[in-house]
């Protein structure tokens, strides 16, 4: 092979090897196009379902949790029942599609169960005490209703957590239920309760 053909060779190989880069780079093109095209198509279907439905949560049976913790409610220095749900949201789509781990639970002074709250004072004070029970003896977390069977360790150890509580709904019950405050966790619930 002559030194003439050897160029000619190199320059063919060359041009095929540039036409192949060409190539490859027109389809990577073609290929980012795509994506992003079905990208917006999803973010603009995404859009849609936020706006028509609002968020979305998923809650697992299996995956919710009994809280060891007992809350009390004071309104005004007396006890009373209280139910409470605590909620956790973990994005798995942000502003679209949570996982909700739910607790819910209620905790019951027999006392006041079912009577009708009277408020005779013009302020009226909510407190919610927190407490986290331990078995007497090796110090395991468990619910504060648990009943043990064993005598000598019939006992459970109390200890007092800061509430954890964020949110507070009061609602008038009636012929149209009607919301009176529904925000962040507040003390003073005078002007709320006065319906």
């Amino acid at each position: 092979m002559t030194e003439e053909e050897k160029n000619i060779k190199r320059q063919e190989a060359l041009v095929n090897y540039n036409m192949a880069k060409a190539e490859i780079k027109n389809a990577k093109k073609k290929t980012l196009k795509v994506l992003i095209f079905i990208l917006l198509i999803l973010l603009v279907i995404l859009i849609g379902i936020r706006l028509v439905i609002g968020r979305i949560y998923l809650s697992i049976y299996p995956l919710t949790f009994k809280q060891s913790v007992e809350h009390k409610l004071y309104i005004n220095t007396e006890h009373y029942t209280v139910s409470f749900e605590d909620n956790k949201d973990f994005p798995i789509i942000p502003g679209l599609f949570y996982f909700r781990r739910s607790n819910s639970g209620s905790w019951y002074n027999m006392d006041k169960l079912n009577k009708d709250i009277i408020f005779e004072d013009d302020k009226i004070i909510i407190d919610i005490l927190s407490d986290e029970c331990y078995t007497h003896t090796d110090k395991v977390r468990v619910g504060c209703d648990l009943v043990l069977t064993d005598e000598a360790t019939n006992k459970l150890i109390r200890k007092r957590v800061k509430s954890e509580i964020s949110r507070l709904v009061i609602h008038k019950n009636g012929k149209k239920e009607s919301v009176k405050y529904d925000g962040k966790f507040i003390n003073d619930i005078s002007k709320y309760v006065n319906f």
